[in-house]
């Protein structure tokens, strides 16, 4: 943060009022990293799911070709 100030120019700034957008930055920074983390989570979350429906998959698939080497002998 001593880096964002040390280049700005403060002398018009006598109210010493806020800057909205140094503010929004750092939050935007924030949101970012907590949705990263949400979307990280539901990722592993549907990763597993998948894990857990491929074997059934798997399964349905080798029972299709079965019966169709079946219908063809």
């Amino acid at each position: 943060m001593s880096a964002v100030w040390a280049t700005r120019d403060e002398s018009g700034n006598y109210s010493q009022k806020h800057d909205a957008e140094i503010i929004k930055e750092e939050k935007r920074i924030e949101v970012e990293n907590e949705v990263r983390l949400q979307v990280d989570e539901l990722m592993r979350e549907e990763l597993k799911n998948l894990k857990m429906v491929r074997p059934t998959v798997d399964v349905l698939k080798l029972t299709n070709q079965t019966e169709i080497l079946l219908k063809l002998n």
